[in-house]
Parts: C-alpha cells; structure tokens; sequence
C-alpha cells in the first residue's frame, strides 16, 4: 500500500524513475551511453556513470524532440563519439574534452542552431558527415594536432559557414568535403600544407594564420 502511495506521488509530481541513461558494455571494459532520458538545457556528459567508467557516448540525444538543450559538455575522459546529437535542431554549444581520439561520423548533422565547434588536438580520426545540413554553423576550428580526414560531405549543406581553421597535421580531405557548402567560406591554413593545396585545386578562398 506505501509503495502504491509513493508511485502516485512520484507520477503526480512529474517525477520519473527512468535511468537518466542507457548504456551497454563495450570492449574497452567500459561502458557506451547510447540513450539520454533527461530534459536539461545545459547537459554535462559524464565520464562515469552508474559505478562504470565512460569511453564512447551514441546517438544519445537523437532529433531532441523537447527541443530544450541548448549546451552539451563532453566530459573529459571520454573518446569516441558516434551520431551523439545527429538533428538536435536546439543545440547552440557544444564543449569537447581533449581525452578525444574519435568522431565516429555524422555527429552534429543537421544541428541547425549550432554556430561553432572547436575539434580538440586530441582527435585522431573522423567520420564522414560531421557537419551535414548545420545550416547556421559559421566556424569550425580544428587545433594543431588534429590528424585524420576529412572526409565525405564534412561541411555539406553548411550554408552560412564563414572560415574552417585547418592545422598542417590534418593530411587528407575528401573531395566532397566542402559539396554545397557556402561558396565564400576561408579556409585558414599553414603555409605550404595539404590544407592550402586542396583549396587551390578546389577553387576555395584560403588566408594563412
């Protein structure tokens, strides 16, 4: 009978008795997130949940239906993302640790209130489509560092994008990279980088910095 009374409590106060995540082992001995149940505006990722340490975090935050986060913090100590806020149309801020290492691909597409994002000197490989359809992203920093490609559709559909920021330790890029993207985004590269090189064979506006 208490336990019914408490139920009824809980429920009529908008309380929840969900995990505020999902997640399931991976092979690292670890733990991947791979679904948020909360409702912040402001959401700090941890790196350790339920007793258990947090390397990768997935899809946790698809297509944001509440429309009410606003800020994510990556916790330090996590290293993979996957897909974490494909269409999260709400999302302005995203804050990534330098613990890391991968981008698993399509983690910001379609976030279209997103309007920069720096990528930690720590990543060493990304996906494809990191930024597909962030039609009010305006700049993009990659620290000295990062290394990896950039690979297919990175900035497709980046629309008001102004200036990517593109250390020499970056050696590759897909041809598609830039694909109907703003025609007047700079690329700031080193001198004589891989970076300079494919802005000029690609027609792309380029300063050095």
């Amino acid at each position: 009978y208490n336990f019914v009374v408490i139920l009824i409590c809980l429920l009529l106060c908008g309380c929840s008795l969900k995990q505020e995540y999902k997640y399931e082992a991976n092979s690292t001995g670890g733990i991947t997130l791979t679904v948020y149940n909360g409702h912040a505006s402001t959401l700090v990722i941890p790196s350790e949940y339920d007793g258990k340490e947090v390397k990768c975090v997935t899809d946790i935050i698809k297509n944001d239906k509440d429309k009410k986060l606003k800020k994510a913090v990556v916790s330090d100590g996590i290293e993979e993302l996957g897909a974490i806020f494909v269409y999260c149309t709400s999302v302005e801020e995203v804050e990534l640790p330098h613990s890391l290492i991968s981008l698993l691909g399509g983690d910001f597409n379609g976030c279209t209130s997103l309007t920069e994002v720096t990528i930690p000197s720590s990543v060493q490989e990304m996906g494809a489509a990191e930024f597909y359809n962030c039609s009010n992203l305006k700049r993009v920093i990659y620290e000295d560092g990062v290394s990896g490609v950039i690979s297919h559709y990175s900035f497709y559909g980046c629309t008001s994008l102004e200036e990517v920021q593109i250390p020499a330790s970056i050696t590759h890029f897909a041809d598609t990279a830039f694909d109907n993207c703003n025609p007047d985004v700079v690329l700031k590269v080193k001198k004589d980088s891989y970076a300079e090189n494919y802005a000029i064979e690609h027609n792309l506006n380029y300063e050095y910095y």
